[in-house]
């Protein structure tokens, strides 16, 4: 399972990335989103096929809070 450093690592690099100064070169927008990938690939990995079905299809992060 992703480990929590690594998902604070990659939440680090992408924020100093997305809200640095600058644009940031196509190599290192690549990096962030293979990583992102990766990262999200070891977390569904445990997950029976029903259970990442339902964690791609969770809309969740969609509705309003009550």
């Amino acid at each position: 399972a992703l480990g929590t450093t690594s998902a604070e690592t990659l939440a680090r690099s992408t924020d100093a990335v997305v809200f640095g100064p600058g644009t940031p070169d196509d190599e290192t927008v690549e990096a962030l989103w293979s990583a992102a990938k990766h990262a999200r690939r070891e977390i569904l990995a445990p997950l029976s096929p029903v259970r990442r079905i339902r964690a791609r299809l969770n809309t969740a992060s969609l509705r309003r809070a009550s």
